[in-house]
């Protein structure tokens, strides 16, 4: 049985500081991983390949970021980004995860994830360790386990409560669930790199149509569909020939501020 004075730890406060969480997996990584190992996919080179991508559109974006105070952890199949929610932290990051994002689909992979906030403790600990206990995980990691499903990052309604209408205009709704509306970290808003994004998704389809697995061929499908619908947004470009991409599914992609 523990004494009193063991157990007088639990009287230390410890401070908490209101973070923003993002929680991302790698879709396919098992197959990726694979790939690395039998010598024939630098998944690593390619993650860091997307990051230093990153690092290229923050010179651009900076005096809409600060990256200063944002940590990003990758281990295995799984992406934690944090970010302290002040004024400019959840803008930060979503800039930061829709570059991210952009940079690894260039790279053949795939995220999926959740965003959301809550109280966040990280310190540094013993034989250079580190111990991370967040409500802003735990509820990033539910969105992205149980609801995401398909290659997009569903947003947490309190993060949407607390978003500017800048903040905002970077939401889209995906039936009623908020998505980061990232494909524009691809997709020029005027539409000038539509043939670029034309060979992008012909290369989907085609890894598509290689694919034995319904699942997998279900969340590819939505990022066509989520690309169609992005492009069709675009006003005056001719969008006919993205029909081809469309799949059978009904989907109610809107934004959440026109």
């Amino acid at each position: 049985m523990a004494s009193h004075q063991w157990d007088s730890i639990d009287k230390v406060h410890i401070d908490c500081t209101e973070y923003y969480c993002a929680f991302l997996d790698i879709l396919g990584y098992k197959e990726k991983a694979a790939l690395f190992f039998a010598g024939s996919y630098n998944l690593p080179g390619r993650i860091n390949r997307a990051m230093e991508g990153v690092s290229l559109t923050d010179h651009i974006a900076r005096p809409l970021m600060d990256i200063t105070r944002l940590s990003v952890d990758v281990f295995s199949d799984s992406i934690i980004i944090t970010n302290p929610a002040d004024k400019f932290g959840c803008a930060t990051l979503m800039i930061y995860i829709m570059s991210f994002i952009s940079q690894l689909s260039l790279e053949g992979l795939h995220i999926r994830g959740g965003l959301s906030m809550g109280r966040h403790y990280s310190q540094a600990s013993v034989i250079n360790s580190r111990i991370l206990i967040s409500e802003a995980l735990q509820r990033a990691y539910i969105l992205e386990s149980q609801k995401a499903l398909y290659p997009r990052v569903l947003i947490d309604p309190i993060v949407i409560e607390t978003l500017s209408k800048q903040e905002l205009s970077r939401v889209a709704l995906d039936g009623d669930d908020y998505m980061l509306h990232y494909a524009h970290g691809l997709i020029n808003r005027e539409g000038l790199n539509l043939d670029d994004m034309y060979r992008e998704m012909i290369e989907i389809l085609e890894t598509m149509n290689r694919l034995n697995d319904p699942k997998s061929e279900a969340k590819l499908q939505w990022l066509l569909d989520y690309y169609v619908w992005t492009i069709h947004t675009i006003p005056d470009v001719d969008t006919s020939r993205f029909e081809i991409f469309k799949g059978k599914s009904t989907r109610t992609f809107r934004l959440l501020q026109d």
